[in-house]
């Protein structure tokens, strides 16, 4: 079951109309906030046991590590201490490991060693790459002390597993969940009235715009021989539209859902492709990964404290890593390989230009709108590695695009539509979001919100809720990251 279907939708709604019948019945803040926990824990594991028993069980487990594994740091169990925070951490990578990587990597070395191999076409659980990686930060954030160990087993389940969260995250703090729970069942309306809106531009996003570039990019990438040069340069740009729109869109109906239950979750895209450099894109996209990766795994490699060329190496190991966590192909290693060289190449680009010129380059308007425009260039070609189905299918693209070759000619009018509404709603946000520096993470800056309270409202809501439903693609809607 995903964010995006009917049944999800029904869903959500008892969901709710139960948890806001919860919230008003019980008064005592304290008996509230552990009812509507264990209320929530119990709609979460209905929500993965309607998509399959056995993904409960794998998140169950996980659960069991991420609580176990502190308590047993904090007791000094066996006279050990941090064996169990390195041993929770092994566990987390190891369940990852093995439902994601084992048959890839088993293929890949028997085919090394001349060993004729079958794969185990073992299970991948909904949204694996995201809770693990969950239960591994609060596991550590406890170590770092960055967070007090949480002795409610509930607490602790309910952050790891928080079905709208759950498929494609987006990766929350451990302290930042846990700082929330204590305003469950406060604030319902102002809650919903947010809460819907975001829900429902995250809706449009993924039906109406992705969904609509999905058909025409599946079927470039499927037989990219059959089509001319410039389709082929026109799918890449509609998949770079595609991906962007689809994940988040996907980030925004789980912030809106979270919303209408309490929960507050930061953004997960910052305007990306108004990017100058590769550096600062991943500070724009995808930002819970990347900031995960930088604190989690950058960091404990080394980091920048180590020296110039050992910060290179760890760059790019990063970067590799992350782009094997996105999934179990060369592809994805490519991808991660490619972003990694060239976030060297840019710290070493800044370093000379720094030493060289000081504040005197690199600071024009001109240059800043041809960077801007190299760099999505390049990640837009970065982005054919990600989406294509071998690198065969990757080099094939490429070639077609960069080489001319006829076939058919298909100017797909969606990737028009697609960039004139990305390019119109970011001049809005963005002029939005200047109107007010005291609270750059409040809703009201991040989005564009109706008054609900007001008859005319109410009507443009309504007004676009049909447009969304009426102009919607109802095909495969399956989210990209949810296969991750």
């Amino acid at each position: 079951m995903t964010l995006n279907n009917f049944f999800f939708v029904v869903f959500f709604a008892v969901i709710l109309l139960i948890y806001w019948a919860l919230a008003r019945i019980i008064k005592r803040a304290d008996i509230k906030r552990t009812v509507l926990s264990i209320y929530l824990l119990m709609c979460t594991y209905l929500f993965i046991m309607l998509s399959d028993l056995r993904f409960l069980a794998c998140v169950m487990a996980v659960s069991a590590i991420a609580y176990l594994s502190p308590v047993l740091y904090k007791k000094q169990i066996l006279g050990m201490k941090k064996f169990w925070i390195g041993f929770g951490v092994a566990l987390n990578l190891l369940f990852l490991g093995v439902f994601k990587y084992f048959d890839f990597f088993y293929v890949q070395i028997s085919e090394l060693l001349g060993v004729k191999s079958v794969a185990f076409d073992l299970i991948l659980p909904i949204g694996i790459s995201f809770y693990t990686f969950s239960s591994i930060s609060y596991i550590v954030d406890v170590y770092r002390k960055k967070i007090e160990l949480h002795t409610s087993i509930t607490d602790v389940a309910l952050y790891i597993a928080f079905f709208p969260k759950l498929i494609s995250g987006p990766i929350v703090r451990a302290k930042d969940f846990f700082d929330q729970l204590s305003f469950l069942g406060t604030n319902l309306s102002e809650n919903l009235k947010v809460g819907i809106q975001i829900f429902m531009y995250g809706f449009f996003k993924k039906m109406v715009i992705a969904d609509h570039l999905g058909v025409f990019v599946d079927e470039v990438f499927f037989a990219p021989d059959a089509f001319h040069s410039f389709t082929i340069l026109w799918t890449v740009l509609s998949y770079s539209l595609q991906i962007y729109f689809d994940f988040s869109g996907y980030s925004d109906m789980a912030i809106g859902t979270s919303k209408m239950l309490g929960f507050d979750f930061s953004w997960n895209f910052n305007f990306p492709y108004l990017s100058k450099n590769l550096t600062e894109f991943w500070k724009r996209w995808h930002i819970s990964l990347s900031s995960w990766l930088q604190e989690y795994l950058y960091y404990p490699l080394g980091g920048n404290r180590k020296g110039k060329n050992r910060a290179y190496v760890n760059l790019v190991l990063t970067m590799l890593l992350g782009g094997l966590w996105h999934g179990a192909a060369w592809t994805f290693i490519v991808w991660g390989l490619l972003h990694g060289l060239a976030l060297v190449v840019h710290k070493i680009f800044m370093q000379w230009k720094e030493k060289k010129y000081g504040d005197k380059f690199y600071t024009t308007k001109g240059w800043n709108c041809v960077s801007n425009i190299l760099t999505l260039i390049y990640v837009s070609f970065c982005w054919i590695w990600f989406r294509a189905s071998s690198g065969e299918n990757a080099i094939n693209m490429i070639d077609r695009m960069l080489h001319y070759h006829d076939g058919i000619l298909q100017p797909y009018t969606w990737t028009l539509y697609a960039g004139i509404l990305l390019i119109i709603s970011t001049m809005i946000m963005w002029k939005k979001r200047r109107c007010s520096s005291k609270m750059p993470e409040c809703m009201e800056e991040r989005y564009i919100l109706f008054d609900l309270s007001t008859f005319k409202g109410m009507c443009l809501f309504v007004v676009f809720c049909g447009l969304t439903i009426g102009l919607g693609y109802f095909g495969n809607t399956a989210f990209i990251y949810g296969a991750f």
